[in-house]
């Protein structure tokens, strides 16, 4: 889950930011576009952080559903 270690990364800039520094600005700062896989896996995990506020305790187990099963989670369905 390439995803996780792009979202750590992103939290921490975020918090790391001077004041009123926006979100899409600290986004914009990790090289988006570098690596592919990790900018979907961030954009996944960033999907999930706005519709599943318990999917870091999840996934952050011995063992994590799919990011599918994640992403229907959110959805709300099966």
């Amino acid at each position: 889950m390439e995803g996780v270690g792009s979202y750590a990364a992103f939290r921490v800039a975020l918090a790391h930011a001077p004041s009123g520094t926006s979100a899409p600005a600290v986004l914009s700062r990790l090289q988006p576009g570098r690596y592919w896989s990790q900018d979907i896996g961030l954009s996944i995990m960033l999907v999930l952080d706005a519709l599943l506020p318990d999917w870091r305790a999840q996934v952050l187990r011995e063992d994590p559903p799919s990011v599918y099963a994640l992403l229907a989670q959110a959805a709300g369905s099966d």
